[in-house]
């Protein structure tokens, strides 16, 4: 007690800062003398320093008031700027996408490789043309044909979509054999075939294992938008960029997004083998009712999404039978238990992480309204290698105060911009401790991030 008396009677006027720090945590004793009582010299001179002191205490208190109010008031207004930021950005994004419905145009987000965007988009216009002049051709040779009286065959289908509909229980080695060949392994697995002899004698030889037709422009694209994902160093990846299409068909088939890939596997191009070998087997459910025959027009335009660049990843398996390299992967990424989330910025190191650690977590792009959630609700930060709740502004003024984050819609701001502070705010959140799901985890499919001409 002495010794923090004596530090702080040390303290003068000249040093603001620590006075304010150490104001309100320490009270100075009230010294009552009895009247007619000889009071000493030392006693006179330490009344007298108690007396500064009290009134330093007193001054620094007030200094420290009036500052927190000018700083909760400095956060009420960037936070009321931040809020017209996020609805000016929305209300954008709503015209631009009414724009392109209403002008059959498509619209792609400053950012990201402009010349390869800007090239595939291109390519699908061009595709979109082609669609429609060849229905266009076909619509007229019909009417040719019925003014004259005669019959127009339709031309001989190139393209087979088969589904395998029986499990492996009684099934002889050889319809088990081509099956393997066919890469339908499982039950209702589905694969792009190409109409030639060899397949369709292949097809005769498993005829009551499986299930086949045409499939339509729409069916093949909401087939590889919703369900597709590719081979990739033999792993089953998602296909959330046309980045990873890029990098394995690309170079040599000169396939670089997800509307090439549905153009070569439609049209039965030159490298159909390699475009189709790079889709892994789609895994469809068992349909309600039996298989029944749909058919479905084309129509619409497409909007392509801005980029992601915020990712939230949620650690959904333990430590029970986990290799080494997924493991140190996982403690990288602060995902060190169960349940455990984290937010991170979208780049090709992370994604290159979550390939390794694909079985053990699950991950999404996350909300303005979600990334307020967690904070405000499973918000808690690191100071000093403790667990410290998001109680106070001041826990986060005192830790990223220097980089101009003093408090609760800062930090979500720089979070769900990812700013230029994004790496410090995010090491600053500890990892959020999630509960469970009621009923565990159910199978939700990644969705294709960046839609047509992306």
């Amino acid at each position: 007690f002495w010794l923090k008396r004596i530090w702080l009677g040390g303290l003068t006027a000249s040093d603001p800062q620590p006075l304010i720090a150490m104001a309100a945590r320490y009270a100075i004793p009230t010294m009552i003398v009895p009247e007619g009582t000889v009071v000493p010299e030392k006693v006179q001179l330490k009344m007298a320093r108690d007396k500064t002191l009290s009134e330093e205490k007193a001054a620094a208190v007030k200094a420290k008031a009036v500052a927190h109010t000018e700083q909760r008031e400095s956060l009420k207004k960037r936070t009321q700027e931040y809020e017209k930021e996020y609805t000016d950005h929305q209300k954008k994004l709503i015209d631009l996408r009414r724009e392109a419905k209403l002008g059959g145009n498509f619209f792609v987000e400053p950012g990201g490789n402009t010349e390869q965007r800007e090239s595939l988009k291109k390519r699908t216009q061009e595709y979109e043309k082609e669609y429609t002049d060849h229905q266009k051709k076909l619509i007229d040779l019909r009417r040719e044909a019925k003014l004259g009286g005669n019959f127009f065959v339709e031309p001989e289908a190139k393209l087979l979509f088969v589904v395998r509909i029986v499990g492996i229980i009684k099934l002889s080695p050889k319809p088990r054999k081509v099956l393997q060949l066919l890469r339908l392994k499982q039950l209702h697995n589905g694969v792009f075939l190409k109409v030639n002899k060899p397949i369709l004698q292949m097809l005769k030889l498993v005829q009551p294992y499986v299930t086949y037709g045409y499939p339509s422009l729409k069916t093949v694209r909401a087939l590889v938008y919703k369900r597709g994902y590719g081979k990739v160093s033999k792993q089953r990846i998602p296909l959330s960029d046309n980045q990873i299409i890029s990098d394995k068909l690309g170079e040599k088939q000169g396939i670089h997004g997800v509307e090439d890939l549905v153009h070569e596997i439609y049209t039965v191009g030159p490298h159909f083998k390699q475009a189709a070998n790079f889709l892994w087997p789609f895994k469809l459910s068992a349909p309600r009712g039996g298989f029944k025959r749909r058919e479905a027009k084309l129509g619409g335009n497409f909007f392509v999404e801005p980029e992601a660049k915020l990712l939230f990843v949620v650690r959904i398996v333990g430590i029970i039978k986990l290799s080494p390299k997924p493991r140190k992967v996982l403690q990288l990424l602060r995902l060190k238990q169960l349940h455990n989330g984290v937010f991170l910025k979208v780049n090709k190191p992370i994604l290159q992480m979550l390939k390794l650690v694909q079985p053990y977590v699950t991950y999404g792009y996350p909300s303005l309204k979600t990334v307020r959630a967690l904070v405000y609700k499973r918000g808690h930060g690191k100071v000093t290698k403790q667990r410290i709740p998001l109680t106070d502004n001041q826990i986060i003024a005192d830790k990223l105060g220097e980089k101009g984050l003093h408090g609760m819609e800062d930090l979500i701001h720089e979070i769900y911009t990812v700013g230029p502070n994004f790496k410090q705010a995010a090491n600053f959140l500890w990892p959020f401790k999630l509960s469970a799901p009621r009923g565990g985890f159910k199978c939700k499919r990644h969705g294709y991030c960046e839609m047509k001409g992306g």
